[in-house]
């Protein structure tokens, strides 16, 4: 990040002053690994969330070979791979995938140091931070490294794609801050693109690095587009290439009939997406500041009209004129502006994403933030030595530092304590919004174990509120056949049905009501329709291979079940199935 408060034109002397830095000593890193180790040990008790179910624990490739299981047909393939990686490991216990995203987040905490402490050694700050470089840039990891708002990223299995997306942006920034001060720069020039291309693989987002390391570039290292360009061509143009070839993705997922991201989003505009999104970016910013209450889903509204966020919208474009103010006057200031606001781009402008807020999207963006705070803190302590030579005064920012990394720190363990059991998390949402019908879903089912008929009130009230979401209404569905109200089950997966034809999971749920009343023709049709939609759904091949034995179809039954274990090797009641049926039958 970028640090300071000059505002002097970069000259080329700052090239050759980047690499020139003080000897480092090892504790600033054994104390943030130290204190990171210490904040998330707790985290490690987390279970699997939201898509954590869809990209782990229902997701057949994880238990493929190569190449399906490292995702290398798929998007975020290093994502996926990480993911494959860590079921070879140990399967479906949380522990390790939970144990990858916190080091992940520790290995960012150390490039985010690393990029602040060469940032301050630049000549155009060494008048205001000499000396002072190491520990500035230690408050600054420490407390992004232990602000809460960080745990949406970090517990939240799979978006360790936003915290590798930001250890690879912060790492390429690196990269090039050291390659503008050494002898031979092409190493460092060549980690910047690895690390561009590593993030573009784990998180299409990443796309807003290079934008973020060109601007760094000209502000602060050469003081022109034509120089950085002459000097760093080949980095760029490699981030360059790699963007480009994102773009058949994007357009891909823009028109998928499902898309989660992008114009086709349904019943999502993009005016009303950036209408939206100016209330939400305050909302981030409130959070910085006082993180409290956090939820793992907000269900946004999204706005309709300009009346409904007007003040909202007026501030942001007055923090907006303010950044471009501030990039002409004062461009260190203007950089932490334009890093927050370019970081957010992706998911906070005007292209619609499905869901409109949520805290792991505030992870690289914080980092400007907390720089912003920390530079500002440690002018205010200048001052406050100025003005009172007692020799007290100078351990009272020291203090405050203290305090306010302990007060998050804790904030911090309490919010992993959240993540170690689903029910509270979603409880928080509610109270957070109680017309979350996500929550209010994910509620029910966690009380089907234990108290069905309160588990089908809330499901009951999620599909009120949404009723057309297919999803609520099939889970809706299967909660009433666990309680015997098959009457009431099959009405709800019709509706699923009726929502969205191609939904195989429906499908399947009303084949096994089928097959209880005896329609095994019926029940085997949709068996195999929910099969042709989605042929990598075990449980669907299981039912499909039971219902065709029962048939008669002894053939086809047993290459559906053999299927199932093919694509779940780890389900044990997929195994008796084939087991039982493979099985000779007794003599009559």
């Amino acid at each position: 990040m970028m640090t300071g408060h000059a505002n002097t034109t970069p000259t080329p002397c700052a090239d050759s002053a980047a690499g020139r830095t003080a000897s480092l000593p090892a504790w600033p890193a054994l104390l943030l690994l130290a204190l990171g180790a210490a904040l998330y040990a707790n985290s490690l008790r987390g279970v699997f969330v939201l898509d954590d179910v869809m990209w782990i624990v229902d997701n057949p490739r994880l238990r493929q070979p190569w190449p399906h299981a490292l995702g290398l047909d798929g998007v975020r393939p290093l994502l996926a791979a990480s993911l494959a990686l860590n079921y070879a490991w140990t399967g479906l216990a949380p522990w390790s995938y939970h144990l990858v995203n916190v080091a992940a987040h520790l290995l960012a905490t150390l490039a985010l140091f690393g990029v602040v402490r060469r940032t301050l050694l630049l000549p155009r700050f060494q008048a205001r931070f000499a000396g002072r470089e190491t520990p500035v840039a230690l408050a600054v990891a420490a407390l992004w490294m232990a602000h809460p708002l960080q745990t949406a990223a970090v517990d939240y299995v799979v978006q360790r794609g936003e915290v590798f997306m930001g250890l690879f942006c912060l790492t390429m920034l690196y990269a090039v801050i050291r390659a503008a001060g050494a002898p031979r720069p092409w190493p460092w020039l060549a980690l910047a693109a690895t690390a561009c291309a590593a993030g573009m693989a784990f998180k299409e987002t990443m796309i807003v690095a290079p934008v973020l390391v060109a601007a760094y570039d000209v502000l602060f290292l050469t003081g022109s587009a034509r120089e950085t360009l002459r000097r760093r061509w080949p980095a760029y143009l490699a981030s360059a290439l790699l963007c480009a070839a994102m773009l058949p993705w994007f357009f891909r997922l823009q028109s998928a009939a499902n898309a989660s991201a992008g114009f086709a989003v349904k019943d999502v505009t993009a005016w009303s997406y950036l209408l939206t999104q100016s209330g939400v970016i305050l909302h981030y910013l409130g959070l910085a500041f006082w993180p409290h209450p956090l939820a793992i889903d907000y269900a946004w509204p999204f706005a309709s009209s300009l009346a409904d966020v007007w003040p909202a919208a007026v501030a942001v474009l007055l923090l907006i004129a303010a950044t471009v103010w501030a990039l002409r006057r004062a461009p260190a200031w203007g950089y932490l502006g334009l890093w927050f606001f370019v970081a957010l781009a992706p998911t906070s402008s005007f292209v619609p994403v499905a869901d409109a807020c949520f805290d792991h999207r505030m992870y690289l963006p914080l980092a400007a933030l907390v720089t912003a705070v920390v530079l500002c803190g440690a002018l205010a302590a200048d001052a406050w030595r100025a003005a009172s030579p007692a020799p007290a005064a100078r351990w009272v920012p020291a203090v405050a530092l203290l305090a306010a990394i302990a007060l998050l720190g804790f904030a911090t363990i309490l919010r992993n304590a959240d993540y170690a059991d689903a029910r509270t998390l979603w409880r928080g949402a509610l109270d957070v919004n109680p017309r979350n019908a996500r929550a209010l879903f994910n509620c029910g089912y966690g009380l089907t174990r234990d108290d069905m008929p309160q588990a089908l009130a809330c499901m009951a009230r999620a599909a009120e509120l949404r009723p057309n979401d297919a999803a609520i209404r099939n889970g809706y569905g299967k909660a009433l056949a666990m309680a015997g109200k098959l009457d009431e089950a099959r009405a709800e997966f019709d509706a699923a049905l009726l929502i969205n034809p191609r939904f195989a999971r429906a499908l399947d749920n009303l084949g096994v009501l089928e097959a209880r009343a005896g329609h095994l023709d019926r029940a085997a049709g949709l068996f195999a329709r929910a099969v042709e939609i989605r042929p990598e759904d075990a449980e669907a091949h299981s039912n499909l291979g039971t219902a065709l034995l029962r048939l008669g179809r002894r053939d086809e039954g047993l290459s559906h079940l053999r299927e199932a274990v093919r694509l779940r090797p780890d389900n044990p009641a997929f195994h008796r199935n084939l087991s039982r049926a493979e099985s000779p039958a007794p003599d009559r």
